[in-house]
Parts: C-alpha cells; sequence; structure tokens
C-alpha cells in the first residue's frame, strides 16, 4: 500500500485538527449571526416599534445573549470539544437529554443551511430582474423556479466542498465574506449616515392609540434567540483552535461577536431613519433598500446592497453548515448516530461522511421553496432557546459539581447566568407560547416540532438507546 492511500484511511475516532486563530475564530461566529434580516425585515423593526424603540430592543437582546453567551464560553472552557449545545448537555444532564438536544439543534442548523440557499435565489433575482422564471411548482403560498433550484443548489454545492476541504479552507473562506462584507456595509451605512437628515427619525418613540414604542421592543427583545443565534460556531471549533489561542480567548471572542452584532443592527436602524422618513420605509418590503435608493446615487448603490446581503448570506450558511456537521461529528462519537459521522479522515481533517449527510440534507431542503422560511425561522427559534435554557442553567449544575476554576468563568458569576436564564426563558415563551394564542387549532410550528420529536423517539428506541460509545 502507498503512503497516500495510509494517510487518508479514516479512523472513527481521529480527532479535528486545524489552526484557527482569533481573527478567523470571530469571522467563524460574527458572519453567520449577521445574515440578511438586517435588509429583510428592517421594516418590520421600524413599524413595530420606531428607530428608538427599535434600538433600545436590540440593546436588551444584546445584553440578554451576551450573557447566554458567556454561558455558553464557561462551559466550553470546562468542556473543549466540538458538538456545542450536545456536548454540554450530555456532560451535565446525561446521555437521552443531550440526545434531544443534540437532534433538535442539529434541526436548528439544517433548517438555516436550508434558509440561506432559498434566499441566495430570492436576492439574485433582486440583483438581476431577468433571472425571474415561471415557476416549476408552487408550495407553502410561494412560486418555485428552477433558478431557485440552481442557484440553491449551486452554493450548497460550493459550501459543501469548502467544508470537505479542511477547517484550513473554511476559515479562510469564513475571513474572506465576513470582513469584506464588514468593509462594504460599513461604506454603506456611513455614506448613509453622512447623506442623510436627522429629522427623519422623528419621532423616535412612537405612540399610537393602537400600538406601543414599548411593545415594538419587546417584540425586537423577543426575537432575539434567532438575531443573534450562530455565535456558537465558536465553541464548534474551539477542538481545531490554534495553539496559541487559549480557553479564555475563545470565551472573550464569542462574547465579543454578539455586542458586535448588536452593535450592528443597531447602526443599520439608524442609517436607514437618518437616510429616509423612518415612517415610509415602514410599509417598504425592503426597508433599507428602499432607503439606499432615496440618496445621491442610490440606484447603483442599491445593487451593491444587495450583492453585499448575498455576501453575507454566504458566510452565514458556511458557519452554519460547519456547525451541523460538527453536531453530527459529536453525536458520532457518542454511537447516537453512526459513528462514521464521526470519522476524521488523517491528511484532511476532515470529517467527510458528515459533511455528505449535511450536504444531502441542505440540497433536499431547497425543494421546499421561499414560502418554507417562516417556518424554518420559528423551528430553528425555538429549538435554539431549549438550548440556551438548559445551558445557561448546566453553568450552575457544573460549578456546583466541580469546583475547579476554569479558563474562563462567566463575567458577572450568578447574577449573569440568572440574566441568561431569565432572558432565555422569556424568548422560549415567545417562540412557543405565542403561537398557541395566535392560531386556531394546532401551530404549524408545533406540529412539524412534534413530528420530528417523534422521528428522533423512533431512532432513539431503534438505534441510539441501543449504542455506547
Amino acid at each position: 500500500m502507498d503512503q497516500r492511500a495510509k494517510t487518508d484511511t479514516p479512523t472513527p475516532s481521529g480527532a479535528l485538527r486545524g489552526e484557527i486563530g482569533p481573527v478567523q475564530l470571530f469571522a467563524l461566529g460574527f458572519g453567520p449571526i449577521v445574515g440578511s434580516a438586517w435588509v429583510v425585515i428592517l421594516g418590520d423593526w421600524l413599524g413595530a416599534g420606531g428607530p428608538g424603540g427599535s434600538i433600545l430592543g436590540f440593546v436588551a437582546g444584546t445584553v440578554i445573549m451576551v450573557a447566554i453567551g458567556a454561558c455558553y464560553a464557561e462551559l466550553t472552557a470546562r468542556a473543549p470539544m466540538t458538538g456545542g449545545e450536545f456536548t454540554f448537555t450530555r456532560r451535565v444532564y446525561g446521555r437521552f437529554p443531550g440526545f434531544v438536544v443534540g437532534w433538535f439543534i442539529m434541526l436548528c442548523w439544517v433548517c438555516v443551511t436550508v434558509l440561506e440557499g432559498l434566499a441566495l435565489g430570492w436576492f439574485a433575482e433582486l440583483l438581476v430582474p431577468q433571472l425571474r422564471m415561471a415557476p416549476l411548482y408552487r408550495l407553502f403560498g410561494a412560486d418555485v423556479t428552477v433558478v431557485h433550484l440552481a442557484i440553491g443548489l449551486l452554493g450548497a454545492l460550493v459550501i459543501a466542498f469548502v467544508n470537505y476541504s479542511g477547517s484550513r479552507a473554511i476559515v479562510r473562506f469564513q475571513s474572506f465574506f465576513t470582513y469584506g462584507f464588514l468593509a462594504v456595509a460599513g461604506a454603506i451605512l456611513g455614506y448613509m449616515l453622512l447623506n442623510g437628515d436627522p429629522r427623519n427619525i422623528a419621532p423616535a418613540f412612537p405612540e399610537t392609540s393602537g400600538a406601543s414604542w414599548k411593545a415594538g421592543a419587546l417584540s425586537i427583545l423577543a426575537s432575539a434567540a434567532f438575531m443573534f443565534n450562530g455565535f456558537q460556531s465558536v465553541a464548534q471549533a474551539v477542538e481545531e483552535r490554534s495553539a496559541r489561542t487559549s480557553l479564555r480567548t475563545v470565551g472573550w471572542i464569542m462574547m465579543a461577536v454578539i455586542a458586535a452584532a448588536g452593535a450592528f443592527y443597531c447602526l443599520v436602524i439608524l442609517a436607514a431613519s437618518v437616510a429616509a422618513p423612518w415612517g415610509d420605509l415602514a410599509n417598504a418590503e425592503l426597508a433599507l433598500l428602499a432607503a439606499v435608493r432615496t440618496l445621491p446615487g442610490g440606484v447603483w448603490l442599491g445593487s451593491v446592497l444587495i450583492g453585499t446581503t448575498m455576501a453575507s448570506l454566504v458566510k452565514t450558511w458556511n458557519s452554519t453548515f460547519l456547525m451541523a456537521v460538527r453536531t453530527l461529528v459529536a453525536l458520532g462519537r457518542e454511537r447516537m448516530v453512526p459513528s462514521v459521522f464521526a470519522t476524521v479522515h488523517r491528511e484532511s481533517g476532515t470529517p467527510r461522511a458528515a459533511v455528505f449527510l449535511v450536504a444531502a440534507l441542505n440540497i433536499a431542503g431547497l425543494v421546499l421553496g421561499r414560502g418554507a422560511i417562516i417556518s424554518l425561522v420559528d423551528m430553528s427559534a425555538a429549538s435554539v432557546t431549549l438550548c440556551f435554557l438548559l445551558c445557561s442553567a448546566a453553568v450552575l449544575i457544573l460549578r456546583n459539581k466541580d469546583k475547579t476554576r476554569p479558563a474562563f468563568s462567566a463575567p458577572g458569576g450568578v447574577a449573569t447566568v440568572c440574566v441568561a436564564m431569565a432572558g432565555s426563558l422569556v424568548m422560549m415563551g415567545s417562540a412557543l407560547v405565542l403561537p398557541l394564542f395566535e392560531s386556531e387549532g394546532l401551530p404549524l410550528l408545533h406540529a412539524l416540532l412534534i413530528g420530528w420529536l417523534t422521528l428522533g423517539a423512533a431512532f432513539w428506541v431503534f438505534y441510539g438507546a441501543r449504542r455506547r460509545p
């Protein structure tokens, strides 16, 4: 057997390898948080709370999410292994609760990869209207075209290839798109601030007979679980950090990406509200695009904004794909799914079987079309809020069991953990309880979650419960 064949031999217990430094970790963490929502639903934010209420909602959401990030950072320091939420809950709560969390967080990450593929096709049509074609079929109230499917498929194949190529390719790809995005988006927002009129912000805190900015701020706070979701990719990549990157540094990066994302959202709201009267933007389909087009050179700048949003989707897609793969690796190590998914090739350090499965699920989900986006968002938010609550509580449990001080402890101690738990409860109530009062009968979200839980229970009975690592 030649030497190359030897080095390509997979090993089920192989460790993930990489040389991911602080700059790359920041890109992995920030990239998936800021996707396309800052362009797509800015009008909803302004309509709900006005500029002032929206900004206050994001400030409050940032505080809570930084507290949750601090809990994740401490858990990562105590268990510096890939798998994120699954690894933490498996260690604290046991095998079956760990499987439930792993099962649902996999659903979350796969839903987001599908979401990015669907959104990319939509923005491509906005950028190049000639791409619009007659629909192949209609599903969930939206048309699905050849272009939607083709662009989503191409994007999924590119992301899969990057992740197949190893951690070095992943972080180079991610850094290029994340820092390139920040440079261009920052320039656009700066241009809007310089060329806008501050009088457009008034009234910053609208009060009408039918609505209050306070309710709008609260709704934005309640959505923080989805708006800030993705910082966990820092924890997922902890095994692949460079030797010079300490666990303490990893912890601070995890909190920093959340704070940076919160600042970015607030800057978007401020820039749009200065560029054009925010009351007009609240009714626009894409409020930020409408604001940009009111400025000198706005038509050209609008195309740049759409292209920048597409780049943003790519970076979100890449990090989320990584998280899905790393969660699958962790499940495979515990033999809760076939151990082949934990196999890492010696030469590339890549869990290739896991990459193939996530890519297949990503591509299969594209057939759902753009009409499924709301359901995908709701399922992702519901899944991740449960994880936030369990992981925040896990910090207190581990502190009680293990008095050893980890390399990183959540700043603020028990108070920070309590803020994280309380905020998680609020967001979980918004994601799971409110839909029960807003629809007749069983909401689609709950039906989908029950179906996924039933499938997971069957898988556990016939496979997971019978296997031990």
